[in-house]
């Protein structure tokens, strides 16, 4: 009797369950596993609708005019990936990190949908202003293991947007640096100058 209770208890279905559960089982599931969850659970498929967007390179950005810049090489990268992804194999070891991104998204729709961005491998990040970084970088997570940051940026919004995966990363950004910040600049830029595991 214990037996078939227990089982029962393990069996839960999902329909019985309360929407509001159901909606906050699809904000708080792993990014990567949504798609499961989304095959096993076609009214998961729903609730998921606004979730958490998943891409593996992404090229995100608070203007206009980059965002156009952006579709072009996008494009590029499509057409080339796969002798592009040979020669970056070959050549970001030897030489330096050269980005490629083949989605692109603006702050403005994430704001709108206030959707999270989970990036596997590349970000590059365009702002004109580093007041943009502070709206974009609560929307983004995920393993991403190289960033490339343009624009205008300060030095603690970097370090917000650094974590142990990532293992290259490019400033191309004019960089506000306070005084007291100058020390653990340097050592930062120590720490990713000494090799081939951190550029």
């Amino acid at each position: 009797m214990l037996e078939s209770t227990q089982s029962e208890i393990n069996q839960i279905p999902l329909v019985t369950l309360p929407m509001a559960f159901k909606q906050r089982l699809a904000q708080l599931a792993y990014i990567p596993d949504l798609k499961n969850l989304r095959k096993t659970c076609p009214e998961i498929k729903n609730l998921c609708r606004n979730g958490a967007r998943e891409f593996e390179q992404l090229y995100l950005t608070d203007d206009d005019a980059h965002f156009q810049k952006a579709k072009f090489y996008m494009y590029v990268f499509r057409i080339f990936k796969h002798p592009y992804m040979f020669l970056r194999l070959i050549f970001n070891d030897l030489l330096s990190f050269r980005p490629t991104w083949h989605n692109r998204c603006t702050l403005q729709y994430v704001e709108k949908n206030r959707t999270k961005i989970y990036i596997s491998d590349t970000a590059v990040l365009y702002c004109v202003n580093s007041d943009s970084y502070d709206k974009i970088i609560p929307y983004i997570c995920g393993p991403y293991t190289r960033i490339s940051i343009r624009g205008e940026v300060r030095w603690d919004q970097v370090k917000r947007l650094m974590h142990p995966n990532v293992r290259e990363i490019q400033i191309l950004a004019k960089m506000d640096l306070r005084p007291d910040e100058y020390d653990e600049f340097a050592e930062f830029m120590e720490q990713h100058l000494r090799g081939k595991p951190y550029k």
